[in-house]
């Protein structure tokens, strides 16, 4: 399987957890490495969960002379370097020389998967270390730290002593990525991970099925989704057991939007009798009362939503204004939508959030944090009640965030938008506010030692569902004026 194996071993997860994590946390603890740390963790987990087969090759090299695929070829490029295809090396060695740039690159990294298999493959590579585009350069060397590793750790120590060579950021980051020392200096390593995990997708499997199927099975689990496609198509055939069936629907106690609309198709002339005849009128409710003891004691500790000072208003240079939602949603229990943002973003990439971001030009907090959540997933303004917020908070990235906490009309549909929210999930409230689901934890931020508190969720099954960072402090300061 190449370079990657060499360096995780068979078993990927071991690699991760636990030694790892401590060491992490241990020795970066500073906020933006505490992010690296997930990051790194997020993309070795998901490698682990990828897998290639021999029609996986059959199919790169399809994607290779297809002119249609152009965007897919550094995938196909690394697929051919994971399963060992020593028959590709010209290939290989033909783009690494006079590819376009993503390619070269790609190209290189699939070498370096390979390994030391590939007799003489490592003279490339030194040559490749002096190229002009110097991600090409720090690719050949990571590539020459996996197949040969006693030279690669020469050339990159020697980098190390030379601050005027380019190589000189990435040459010890990556030898101590090999000694399983991982940092997001390392960033060929971040970018192999990256384009891997893009192959398994575009040509490989990942949890043992190819990710097409992979999405179908999710899809045939989505019930919304299902909705939307089968109930108006079913609709159309006219059929006496598809009314049969909106009938039941119609008669829920609090129907489907989506089967409304189907049965406006299927069976208008019945629709119009049960509403006048008094049998049936369509109930959207909230599902919750303003009386609801939560609802009250929120009101009780949350600031009023319209601000009548400037505390929201970035006050140091070049920090710019943001804010979020907290949405509150009565299912069986009250409950917090929580999002995880896609890997591929340029900020907080993985990391468990509240719909939110940047407030516009001339827009007001709380317009902003509504727009934001229906952006982000698709709940409208008219389907949030904004409660009150919370003070604002200065972060790390230089954004002023002042959260609100909203509750949504469970009736909503949920829609994340793919590329801005990778999974979506809702937490029992009661959860975030038992004191024993908080660790603690200290960070040094300006110079000052401050408190914060993680809030693992274990029921995800999963350390994707880590909540951290800015997200549990909001959770934490609602605990904190919950429970005086």
């Amino acid at each position: 399987m190449g370079g990657l194996i060499v360096l995780l071993g068979q078993d990927a997860h071991s690699y991760i957890r636990p030694g790892w994590q401590a060491e992490a946390e241990q020795s970066e603890s500073a906020p933006a490495r505490d992010e690296g740390a997930q990051r790194i963790a997020l993309m070795l987990e998901r490698v682990a969960r990828t897998g290639f087969t021999p029609a996986s090759s059959r199919r790169a090299l399809r994607a290779l002379d297809d002119p249609q695929q152009q965007a897919e070829r550094p995938q196909a490029l690394m697929t051919l370097g994971i399963l060992g295809s020593v028959s590709s090396r010209p290939l290989l060695e033909n783009v690494a020389r006079h590819g376009i740039l993503k390619e070269r690159c790609a190209a290189v990294l699939a070498l370096g998967e390979l390994g030391s298999q590939v007799a003489g493959a490592d003279l490339l590579l030194m040559e490749l270390l002096s190229d002009p585009a110097v991600e090409v350069a720090e690719c050949a060397l990571y590539a020459l730290l996996l197949t040969r590793p006693e030279v690669g750790r020469a050339r990159a120590a020697a980098y190390t002593e030379s601050p005027e060579h380019c190589l000189h950021a990435v040459a010890e980051p990556l030898a101590q990525w090999i000694d399983g020392r991982l940092s997001m200096g390392a960033t060929p390593a971040l970018r192999q991970l990256s384009l891997r995990w893009e192959a398994a997708r575009a040509f490989g499997t990942v949890d043992g099925v190819s990710w097409r199927m992979l999405q179908v099975q999710r899809l045939s689990e989505n019930e919304v989704l299902l909705d939307q496609l089968v109930l108006p198509r079913a609709a159309e055939l006219g059929s006496s057991v598809v009314r049969d069936h909106l009938l039941e629907m119609l008669l829920e106690p609090v129907p489907r939007p989506i089967a409304v609309r189907a049965a406006v198709i299927a069976m208008p002339a019945e629709l119009d009798e049960l509403i006048a005849s008094g049998l049936w009128a369509r109930q959207v409710s909230m599902s919750f009362s303003l009386d609801d003891p939560l609802i009250q004691s929120l009101r009780g500790v949350l600031q009023p939503v319209v601000m009548d000072d400037d505390s929201h208003i970035p006050k140091r240079a070049g920090q710019r204004p943001a804010s979020v939602l907290v949405p509150l949603v009565k299912r069986d229990e009250w409950r917090v939508l929580l999002t995880r943002r896609p890997l591929h973003m340029s900020t907080h990439a993985g990391q468990i959030a509240f719909p939110g971001g940047r407030t516009e030009a001339g827009e007001t907090p709380g317009a902003g944090a509504l727009r934001e959540t229906r952006e982000e997933v698709g709940v409208a303004e008219k389907d949030i009640h904004l409660l009150g917020r919370l003070a604002s908070f200065n972060a790390v990235s230089d954004f002023k965030v002042t959260p609100f906490v909203g509750v949504l009309n469970p009736q909503a549909e949920i829609i994340p938008c793919v590329r801005e929210v990778e999974e979506v999930v809702e937490v029992p409230f009661a959860f975030f506010m038992d004191k024993a689901n908080h660790v603690p934890r200290t960070i040094e931020f300006e110079g000052i030692s401050h408190q914060l508190y993680d809030m693992p969720w274990p029921e995800a099954g999963n350390p994707s569902w880590h909540v951290w960072g800015m997200t549990a402090m909001m959770l934490y300061r609602l605990y904190e004026r919950l429970n005086p």
